[in-house]
């Protein structure tokens, strides 16, 4: 009979036990500010896997990753797989500008090349292992020019 008393109160108090675990409210952590160089982990179709998987705000929310600069003279500058936006605001017209883009682009990709001052020669070129259609050779003052990658045939296609 002791013994049934003994188990009755170990029962009764795991149920007590449970009860409070249960009725926890878990707090979810907040992030006031979100920098483009985050990560943040990523479960692929919510079926959690060996190895960590990593993404950017960018590649998560289309946040727009940029480049801005005042280059001096002629310029080189190769997208990120996180940057959309390539801004120049050079002094006065530049002679050469050199844009490549980004190595790995998720698909839907767009990466758009903007100038305040004219540049008179412009090489536009794809990454390795991809195509670039209707490349641009020249940019007016207050340009702007986008592309739009398709990873079914890895290339870069005039957006507007």
């Amino acid at each position: 009979m002791k013994m049934k008393y003994i188990a009755l109160a170990c029962g009764a108090a795991f149920l007590a036990l449970s009860t409070a675990v249960l009725s926890q409210t878990i707090s979810v952590p907040q992030v006031s500010i979100i920098n483009p160089t985050d990560l943040i982990q990523v479960i692929p179709g919510g079926n959690p896997s060996v190895g960590n998987r990593y993404a950017t705000p960018a590649q998560i929310t289309s946040q727009s990753g940029y480049y801005k600069s005042a280059p001096g003279s002629m310029f080189n500058f190769t997208f990120s797989n996180t940057q959309s936006t390539a801004a120049f605001d050079p002094a006065g017209t530049l002679a050469y500008g050199y844009v490549t883009f980004a190595p790995a682009p998720s698909d839907g990709a767009e990466q758009c090349i903007f100038t305040t001052a004219a540049i008179t020669t412009f090489y536009l070129t794809a990454n390795t292992g991809q195509t670039l259609s209707d490349a641009v050779t020249t940019m007016a003052a207050n340009a702007r020019n986008c592309y739009l990658y398709s990873k079914a045939n890895a290339t870069w296609n005039r957006s507007n």
